[in-house]
Protein backbone atom coordinates (compact mmCIF):
# COMPACT_ATOMS: atom_id res chain seq x y z
CA UNK A 1 0.00 0.00 0.00
CA UNK A 2 0.98 3.59 -0.80
CA UNK A 3 0.78 6.36 1.38
CA UNK A 4 -2.33 7.89 -0.35
CA UNK A 5 -4.11 4.51 -0.05
CA UNK A 6 -3.21 4.98 3.45
CA UNK A 7 -4.00 8.12 3.90
CA UNK A 8 -7.27 7.10 2.46
CA UNK A 9 -7.91 4.18 4.89
CA UNK A 10 -7.29 6.42 7.77
CA UNK A 11 -9.81 8.85 6.63
CA UNK A 12 -12.55 6.43 5.86
CA UNK A 13 -12.08 5.43 9.64
CA UNK A 14 -12.69 8.42 10.88
CA UNK A 15 -15.64 9.30 8.49
CA UNK A 16 -17.87 5.92 9.14
CA UNK A 17 -16.60 5.07 12.84
CA UNK A 18 -16.69 9.00 14.05
CA UNK A 19 -19.88 9.39 12.34
CA UNK A 20 -21.25 6.30 13.46
CA UNK A 21 -20.53 7.26 17.03
CA UNK A 22 -21.41 10.54 16.53
CA UNK A 23 -25.10 9.81 15.49
CA UNK A 24 -26.00 6.64 18.07
CA UNK A 25 -23.76 8.37 20.63
CA UNK A 26 -26.54 11.92 20.21
CA UNK A 27 -28.99 9.24 19.53
CA UNK A 28 -29.12 7.24 22.56
CA UNK A 29 -28.78 10.60 24.60
CA UNK A 30 -31.81 12.00 23.09
CA UNK A 31 -34.14 8.92 23.52
CA UNK A 32 -32.80 8.21 27.24
CA UNK A 33 -32.57 12.23 28.86
CA UNK A 34 -36.05 13.63 26.62
CA UNK A 35 -39.82 12.14 27.59
CA UNK A 36 -41.34 13.87 24.82
CA UNK A 37 -41.76 12.05 21.91
CA UNK A 38 -41.80 14.90 19.33
CA UNK A 39 -38.29 16.30 21.27
CA UNK A 40 -37.26 12.59 20.87
CA UNK A 41 -37.58 12.47 17.28
CA UNK A 42 -36.21 15.78 16.55
CA UNK A 43 -33.15 15.24 18.56
CA UNK A 44 -32.61 12.46 17.06
CA UNK A 45 -33.33 13.74 13.55
CA UNK A 46 -29.97 16.54 14.93
CA UNK A 47 -28.23 13.40 15.99
CA UNK A 48 -27.92 11.81 12.21
CA UNK A 49 -27.42 15.35 10.64
CA UNK A 50 -24.37 15.89 12.92
CA UNK A 51 -22.98 12.42 12.19
CA UNK A 52 -23.69 12.70 8.76
CA UNK A 53 -21.88 16.18 8.44
CA UNK A 54 -18.84 15.04 10.37
CA UNK A 55 -18.79 11.53 8.31
CA UNK A 56 -18.96 13.00 4.42
CA UNK A 57 -16.20 15.33 5.13
CA UNK A 58 -13.89 12.17 5.68
CA UNK A 59 -15.38 9.47 3.67
CA UNK A 60 -19.06 9.32 1.66
CA UNK A 61 -21.15 8.90 5.23
CA UNK A 62 -23.23 6.11 4.69
CA UNK A 63 -23.44 5.61 8.87
CA UNK A 64 -25.74 2.81 8.11
CA UNK A 65 -24.86 -1.09 7.73
CA UNK A 66 -27.93 -1.44 5.67
CA UNK A 67 -26.96 1.33 3.30
CA UNK A 68 -23.77 -0.13 2.80
CA UNK A 69 -25.22 -3.54 2.29
CA UNK A 70 -27.39 -2.14 -0.11
CA UNK A 71 -24.14 -0.52 -2.07
CA UNK A 72 -22.26 -3.20 -2.17
CA UNK A 73 -25.12 -5.59 -3.52
CA UNK A 74 -25.93 -2.61 -6.56
CA UNK A 75 -22.41 -2.59 -7.48
CA UNK A 76 -22.08 0.72 -6.30
CA UNK A 77 -18.61 -0.11 -4.17
CA UNK A 78 -16.12 -2.26 -4.10
CA UNK A 79 -15.85 -5.13 -1.64
CA UNK A 80 -13.17 -3.70 0.07
CA UNK A 81 -15.13 -0.41 0.74
CA UNK A 82 -18.05 -2.73 1.85
CA UNK A 83 -16.13 -4.79 4.37
CA UNK A 84 -13.97 -1.43 5.50
CA UNK A 85 -17.19 0.42 5.83
CA UNK A 86 -19.03 -2.21 7.41
CA UNK A 87 -16.53 -2.83 10.29
CA UNK A 88 -16.00 1.05 10.87
CA UNK A 89 -19.78 1.46 11.52
CA UNK A 90 -19.96 -1.07 13.86
CA UNK A 91 -17.10 -0.28 15.96
CA UNK A 92 -18.17 3.10 15.90
CA UNK A 93 -21.95 2.10 16.85
CA UNK A 94 -20.70 -0.34 19.72
CA UNK A 95 -18.10 2.54 21.40
CA UNK A 96 -20.74 4.44 21.34
CA UNK A 97 -23.65 2.11 23.10
CA UNK A 98 -20.46 1.07 25.54
CA UNK A 99 -19.98 4.72 26.46
CA UNK A 100 -23.14 5.99 26.87
CA UNK A 101 -23.79 2.67 28.94
CA UNK A 102 -21.11 2.94 31.01
CA UNK A 103 -20.32 6.35 32.08
CA UNK A 104 -23.05 8.20 31.12
CA UNK A 105 -26.22 6.60 32.33
CA UNK A 106 -24.84 4.75 34.91
CA UNK A 107 -26.57 1.99 34.36
CA UNK A 108 -25.63 -1.59 32.51
CA UNK A 109 -27.20 -2.31 29.69
CA UNK A 110 -29.44 -4.90 30.70
CA UNK A 111 -31.08 -2.35 32.65
CA UNK A 112 -31.32 0.29 30.24
CA UNK A 113 -35.55 0.50 29.95
CA UNK A 114 -36.32 3.53 27.48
Amino acid sequence: MNKTQIKNLILEFIGEFGGSFIFIFLGLHSVYYNKNTIIRAILVGCSLTIGLLFATNFSKGHLNPTKTTVLYHAGKISLREFLIYLLYQIMGGLLALYIFAKYDAGKKLSELQL
